[in-house]
């Protein structure tokens, strides 16, 4: 009888070879999924450098050391709170006249298994750039425009903005009618007899009679509600009337608040026809007002901005940097209002 062959250890000798192959696919999936992970990290550390920076130079105060700069908000916003991997670094390439920035963040990377192969630390490096400037398009809280005209009457140079850190500190430690608000306040007379604007009224292309007048409120389900969208590629219809178009509490509540007013460039029809072309945004830091059978009185004055039958607000040009701002349009007319925008 023949006797068979004996295989004992064979099954061994397969379980290794296999066991060489299982821990390296292991070890490679480990690191793959640890390098994915950095890329991951860097992306969001270059992220925010680059909008930290870029928010900075929109309030109009770029940083001394940008580099410096990146490396902290690189680090700070990272998992560990310091650079998940090995040498994490960040530098910002920043450009204040075409105003944008790009952060690179690099860092280096250990393999936990592969480095039995002989495979060595592996750099990555990951790049964001943002831009900042006026604004396409935006959602204000109170559906009002002001013409351009008026914008530069009122404003003649960039540097006639207002403070906004001193508006707020005027609204903390103070009180309407009450000191340290700043001199300077603007009264805008609409729907009036006084017209104090010094712009043209009158026909298509110049401003609507009294200077600026209500946009009709975005149509949704809320009738209250006070805000209205625009861009300045459109044109948008007026409401009118000397009467608010939406909830009066609702406006009231932005009394000592910036609120974001569209400027137009020319009106075109009249009345409920009346349409307006916009050329930008400002930011206005709205103290009074007065409508028929709703007034709110001047912050700086502590008394109503304007006498019957006139009908005004009254407040201060400043500036203001929205953090959902959505997409920066080079081409708009700059009143004050900044967006930051990432664009890879």
């Amino acid at each position: 009888m023949r006797r068979l062959r004996n295989d004992d250890g064979a099954t061994a000798v397969m379980v290794a070879i296999l066991m060489v192959v299982l821990v390296g696919m292991a070890a490679f999936a480990v690191d793959m999924g640890s390098m994915h992970l950095q890329n991951r990290e860097l992306q969001n550390s270059a992220d925010a450098g680059a909008l930290a920076i870029a928010q900075q130079c929109a309030a109009g105060s770029c940083p001394d050391d940008e580099d410096a700069e990146a490396l902290f908000y690189a680090g700070a916003n990272s998992t560990s709170g310091g650079g998940f991997f090995e040498n994490t670094a960040a530098d910002a390439d920043l450009n204040v006249t075409a105003q944008k920035v790009t952060v690179t963040a690099t860092g280096d990377n250990t393999p936990l298994f592969r480095g039995v192969l002989g495979v060595g630390d592996s750099t990555f490096a990951r790049s964001a750039t943002a831009i900042w400037g006026p604004p396409a398009s935006l959602v204000s809280s109170i559906p009002l425009t002001i013409s351009e005209c008026e914008f530069d009457n009122a404003i003649p140079m960039p540097g006639a903005l207002a403070d906004p850190a001193a508006l707020e500190a005027a609204v903390a430690s103070g009180s309407i009618g009450t000191p340290p608000f700043p001199a300077g306040e603007i009264t805008f007379n609409f729907h009036s007899p006084t017209d104090i604007s010094g712009c043209p009224e009158g026909p298509p292309g110049s401003d609507h009679p009294g200077g600026f007048g209500w946009l009709e409120p975005d149509d949704d389900d809320d009738t209250t509600d006070c805000e209205t969208s625009s861009d300045t590629s459109g044109m948008f219809s007026t409401s009118t009337g000397a009467s608010i178009p939406c909830d009066k509490d609702e406006f009231a509540a932005l009394r000592g608040t910036v609120v974001p007013l569209p400027v137009y460039e020319y009106v075109k029809g009249k009345g409920d026809n009346a349409e307006y072309k916009m050329a930008g945004f400002a930011a206005f830091f709205l103290s009074g007002w007065r409508f028929p059978s709703f007034t709110g009185d001047s912050y700086a004055t502590g008394s109503p901005p304007c006498s019957p039958p006139d009908t005004c607000i009254s407040g201060w040009f400043t500036s203001a940097t929205l953090a959902d701002g959505g997409e920066v349009d080079f081409g708009a007319g700059g009143g004050g209002v900044n967006v930051v925008q990432l664009i890879g």
